[in-house]
């Protein structure tokens, strides 16, 4: 097979360019039909090309050494490369030409398949917005079934949320408010409208709920049960308290009342005292004022003068038995025998004075509401005057410290209480 090609081989022109002008769609199909022929033409020339590769190897080996330095080694080498050379001019014209088409041809191409789209899409179009609606349609409708499908979802779990809410918020409230919830939890059960296919897990709530707010209720009670017992016994004590301090201020106005009315008495005493001791002396000296104008001449006159001034002693000696003591313990006047005023009225052999004292029974008249008997007026440090009767006596000069040493008795022994 001969690869040798002849000057007359050759290739048509792209038929694009006598039909540029070409509007219609039959002519875009001619044209197109026109180009796939030369480029078959083409691909055809090539195959031939092709086939004849191993024949041209066989006759012309790659690996021949010609003696170009002959003339005959030179003119074999070029019929060599001739033989190679011309069929690679031919596919590369060949490669051109069929090249040349393949532009046209897409335009073509595109030409006839917009014209084709346009045609079909005057009927696609209309149905495709007729199914486009329904789907968006349908669309929506599931969106809205989705929508629907999840905020009932959401209420169920919002619902099964607020059974626990309410268990939390009961935390914080009052037994009452507890036992209230609690009550209105037993009397009603979760609805099926409300929780639906979650039915199950609302009545397992409700009763963890229920438990929880017995529970809360019981702890609540007790806590309050304790509230109401440590607010009473505080009472109590704040009671107490009172109740010591009202009767610690009523112990020191009594205790001021007895100082105001020993204070009182002290004064009364003394005020007696001073009198009894002006009386006293004013008798003492009537009594020398007596004794110095009477004559002794007669033992019937000096007993007629000291008999007349027993009148005048009768009044002195009843002021009262702790005043005027004889030796003998017995008062003087009326009743001592006219024996005893003679021998007082005699200046020769009148006995010592003795100190005025008072009864225990006196003491204790000054004293009332307080008592006191001889025992404890010893302890307190008063000495027991030597007396004949059956009465207990005390110097009548120690009443003032008498009062102040009971007094302050009484003072002490308060403070030791308030203190214990």
């Amino acid at each position: 097979m001969s690869l040798h090609l002849e000057d007359d081989v050759g290739f048509e022109e792209p038929a694009h360019q006598a039909s540029a002008s070409t509007a219609s769609s039959d002519s875009n199909a001619v044209v197109i039909s026109n180009d796939l022929t030369r480029v078959q033409n083409s691909l055809t020339e090539f195959d031939r090309v092709s086939a004849g590769i191993a024949e041209l190897e066989a006759r012309y080996p790659k690996d021949a050494i010609y003696p170009v330095g002959t003339s005959k080694g030179m003119k074999d080498a070029l019929e060599h490369r001739a033989a190679y050379r011309d069929p690679r001019y031919t596919v590369e014209k060949a490669r051109k030409m069929a090249k040349a088409p393949l532009t046209s041809l897409g335009k073509s191409i595109d030409a006839r398949a917009a014209w084709i789209t346009e045609k079909l899409r005057e009927g696609e179009d209309p149905v495709d917005k007729q199914i486009k609606a329904e789907e968006a349609r349908k669309e929506e409708e599931r969106q809205a079934r989705l929508m629907a499908e999840i905020a009932r979802t959401t209420a169920i779990q919002e619902a099964l949320a607020e059974i626990g809410q309410d268990v939390l918020i009961a935390c914080g409230k009052t037994s009452v408010e507890v036992q209230a919830l609690l009550a209105d939890m037993q009397e009603r059960r979760p609805e099926q409208k409300t929780f639906q296919e979650m039915i199950e897990q609302a009545n397992a709530a409700w009763d963890a709920g229920i438990a929880k707010l017995e529970t809360t209720l019981k702890a609540k009670l007790w806590d309050e049960a304790e509230q109401t017992r440590t607010a009473e016994a505080r009472a109590a004590e704040e009671a107490r308290h009172a109740e010591e301090a009202a009767k610690i201020e009523a112990q020191r106005v009594e205790n001021e009342r007895i100082a105001a009315a020993q204070a009182a008495e002290a004064q009364r005493i003394a005020d007696e005292r001073a009198a009894f001791e002006a009386e006293r002396a004013a008798f003492k000296a009537q009594q020398e004022a007596a004794a110095a104008a009477q004559t002794p001449n007669t033992p019937e006159q000096a007993t007629q003068q000291v008999l007349k001034a027993d009148p005048e002693t009768g009044d002195a000696t009843g002021r009262g038995e702790s005043a005027y003591a004889s030796p003998d313990g017995g008062p003087m006047g009326a009743e001592q025998p006219a024996a005893a005023g003679l021998t007082l009225a005699s200046s020769e052999s009148k006995p010592a004075e003795r100190a005025p004292t008072m009864t225990i029974g006196e003491i204790n008249r000054r004293l009332a509401p307080i008592q006191i008997d001889t025992r404890g007026m010893v302890s307190l440090g008063f000495a027991l005057q030597p007396h004949s009767g059956a009465s207990s006596r005390f110097l009548a000069s120690d009443w003032p410290r008498m009062c102040e040493v009971i007094s302050q008795t009484v003072a002490d022994r308060v403070l030791h209480i308030e203190a214990a």
